[in-house]
């Protein structure tokens, strides 16, 4: 990524821009920090879509931002992070049905770290290290705007968004890929793989998630994501749960299928929850049931993985239900046999 840092004039409303991330950004400032919006909304607001999820980037650090905010949580060991929850106001009028709890997601600026060279920042609040395979385990280490650049995975997610001044920072190509609809990791790709093997997963979910807008892997990205995908064995299986999910739950997971299937030489690679959802693909109801999902989510109601997993394990409880069923039952028993299925 070059370290040229270039402006971009944005017609982006400030109006349209979630309210409490806007608070954060106003405090931090306030405070005498720099801070930005940055990563997936603002890729999401210059391509016309709604951002779900606003997530912030700051020079504050994590005990810094901490004592802005009555309600504010430091999380994370790989690298610290500051969650700023906003509760609902209380209401009682009865057309309210609802009102989510708001979590704004705030990083303070991290530095590229030269593990090859041995290099050790001054500022590091915890040893940084990786494994015998290259995989960074932490790197819990403070930079500066630049520095945080180089370290996000794609340059489409590495641009900084100043609502106040209604301008885009990138130090590298984030804005012309955005333009190309290229997929593109920031450095090497087979280092960057090694460094961090779900980074692999991320690069096909990019592709499902922005599968509307036309979005293709970068052609330097295709034979090192092939020849990386054995690292994912070295990943823990609560990190490859967890990002199984998110194929598949938050709105995509058509176009996740679609993409999955158009990939068979990676299948056999891929983590045990995603094999088995393209193992049910050729079910008429497992597809129905993913369009019902995206269906949920477009209208705004956020899924658990429990959707999921009732949706993939569906057929064995029905086939288990009929070995257990030898004459015809009555309501009551059907409803034992039913309870029995789900215990096993």
């Amino acid at each position: 990524m070059s370290g040229r840092q270039k402006f971009y004039p944005t017609k982006i409303d400030i109006k349209t821009l979630d309210a409490e991330a806007l608070k954060v950004l106003k405090k931090l400032r306030s405070a005498g920090f720099k801070a930005y919006i940055v990563g997936g909304a603002v890729r999401d607001l210059l391509l016309g879509g709604k951002p779900k999820d606003f997530d912030i980037a700051t020079d504050a650090k994590p005990e810094q931002v901490k004592s802005l905010f009555r309600k504010a949580f430091i999380i994370g060991r790989r690298f610290r992070i500051v969650l700023v929850v906003f509760f609902p106001p209380k209401v009682t009028p009865p057309e309210v049905k609802r009102l989510e709890v708001k979590r704004i997601e705030v990083t303070t600026f991290r530095a590229h770290i030269d593990f090859s060279q041995q290099v050790i920042p001054e500022n590091e609040i915890e040893p940084a290290y990786v494994n015998d395979d290259g995989m960074i385990l932490r790197d819990n280490v403070y930079g500066n705007l630049e520095s945080d650049a180089q370290v996000r995975d794609f340059t489409i997610n590495a641009l900084y968004l100043e609502p106040f001044d209604q301008k885009i920072i990138d130090f590298g190509s984030g804005m012309e890929d955005l333009g190309a609809k290229k997929i593109r990791l920031i450095g090497d790709p087979a280092t960057r793989f090694r460094e961090d093997p779900v980074r692999i997963l991320r690069s096909l979910r990019f592709m499902a998630k922005l599968r509307t807008y036309q979005f293709h892997l970068h052609e330097d990205i295709c034979e090192p994501l092939l020849a990386s995908m054995p690292l994912l064995k070295g990943v823990s299986e609560q990190r490859l749960l967890e990002e199984s999910y998110k194929f598949f739950i938050r709105g995509y997971a058509q176009d996740s299928m679609d993409v999955l299937a158009s990939l068979p030489l990676l299948v056999g690679e891929l983590p045990a929850l995603m094999q088995l959802v393209l193992a049910r693909m050729h079910l008429t109801y497992f597809y129905q049931g993913l369009k019902n999902m995206d269906g949920l989510t477009a209208k705004g109601q956020e899924l658990s993985s429990v959707y999921l997993l009732a949706l993939c394990f569906w057929e064995d409880l029905i086939i288990f239900m009929q070995s257990e069923i030898k004459e015809k039952l009555t309501d009551g028993q059907s409803f034992q046999v039913f309870q029995l299925a789900i215990s096993h």
